[in-house]
């Protein structure tokens, strides 16, 4: 098993492309070595959201569970609400920035960047600050870009305008809950 300590976690906030980074190395290690990985610090949704789009399958922190006897495991596990998964939207601009960030690195985005109306950021977007409109552009631009190197340019800028966000999101956040 790997562990990814809290404290790179915590910087999710304070340096989040550096951390996305960082995380997803992690997990790809873990993955290419057929280990499990483990993130510490799941202090909230937004981080759980990010962890669970870098491809972690396991978390442990009070976002997910406070400290519990053994005993109240099996009834905790009865009433818990249902984890959403990585592909079940967009809900935090740091789950956004996260899901950005792996299409990015991921060569078949550029070649096939995908519907517009069917991208997880989309719904969000619409639904955060009343639908920012120089967001939307750039999301759009993001999709519909002719040119592969037009669009790894607009992937860019829509990720320094989500890192502006979660940034925004948590002033006077030091990258934890």
């Amino acid at each position: 098993m790997i562990k990814i300590d809290q404290n790179l976690v915590k910087d999710l906030v304070r340096d989040p492309i550096k951390a996305l980074s960082l995380i997803r190395t992690v997990v790809q290690i873990g993955e290419d070595l057929e280990r499990e990985v483990v993130a510490e610090g799941l202090e909230d949704p937004a981080i759980i959201e990010a962890a669970m789009r870098l491809g972690c399958r396991y978390g442990q922190g009070y976002g997910l569970c406070r400290p519990m006897p053994a005993a109240a495991l099996t009834q905790w596990l009865a009433t818990r609400p249902a984890w959403r998964g990585a592909g079940a939207g967009v809900h935090s601009w740091l789950g956004a920035l996260a899901y950005q960030w792996m299409r990015l690195h991921d060569p078949m985005s550029l070649r096939e960047p995908g519907r517009l109306d069917l991208c997880p950021i989309s719904d969000f977007l619409q639904t955060q600050d009343g639908g920012d409109r120089q967001a939307l552009a750039l999301h759009a631009e993001v999709h519909e870009h002719p040119l592969e190197s037009g669009r790894l340019q607009a992937m860019r800028r829509m990720m320094q305008w989500l890192t502006r966000k979660v940034r925004e999101s948590r002033p006077g956040d030091e990258g934890g809950a």
